[in-house]
C-alpha cells in the first residue's frame, strides 16, 4: 500500500494520517517475512524516526490490526508478532522453544487447507493457521546438546 492509498484508507475510517502511522506500516511491510514484534518494530524505527515512542507503536499496531491491514500472530508466551494482511490463506509453523515463525504459503498451504475443507464441508475464504512445535534447529540442539 503506497502513501496515497494509506492516506485515503485512514480518511475513510476517520483516522488522521500521521508520519508515525505510515512509518510503522512501512517497517512491517519492509520486513515482510519476518513477523516482527512491537519491540522489534520500535527498534527498527529508532534509526530514522527517533521521536516515535513505544506507546505510539502499540496504538498504531492495534489500530492497523483492527482495521484489517495487519494480522497478529501470538506465540505461546503471548508475545504478539505482526504481518501485512494480504488476505491470502496461509499457515505458520511456530517453534515453542525459540519462537521462530515459518510461513507456509502457496501450494503446500493450499493442499493442506483443501484437505480441511473436504473433511469439513466448509468453504474457507480467508485466514491463517498457527501450528506450534519445535523447529529443525531446536530439534538438532536437543538431539546433540553442547
Amino acid at each position: 500500500m503506497d502513501t496515497v492509498d494509506f492516506k485515503e484508507f485512514l480518511n475513510e475510517k476517520n483516522f488522521c494520517f500521521t508520519a508515525q502511522r505510515l512509518a510503522v506500516l512501512n517497517v512491517v511491510a519492509k520486513e515482510e517475512n519476518k513477523h516482527l514484534s512491537a519491540t522489534e518494530i520500535y527498534e527498527a524505527l529508532q534509526e530514522e524516526h527517533q521521536g516515535i515512542g513505544i506507546a505510539t507503536v502499540y496504538k498504531t499496531l492495534r489500530m492497523l490490526e483492527q482495521e484489517g491491514l495487519l494480522s497478529k500472530i501470538e506465540l505461546l508466551d503471548k508475545t504478539a508478532h505482526y504481518e501485512i494482511n494480504d488476505g491470502a490463506i496461509h499457515g505458520h509453523l511456530i517453534c515453542s522453544k525459540c519462537g521462530k515463525i515459518i510461513e507456509i504459503r502457496g501450494s503446500r498451504a493450499r493442499r493442506s487447507l483443501e484437505l480441511l475443507q473436504g473433511d469439513s464441508n466448509f468453504a474457507i475464504q480467508q485466514g491463517s493457521v498457527n501450528l506450534y512445535g519445535i523447529c529443525e534447529d531446536c530439534l538438532r540442539l536437543q538431539a546433540y546438546p553442547v
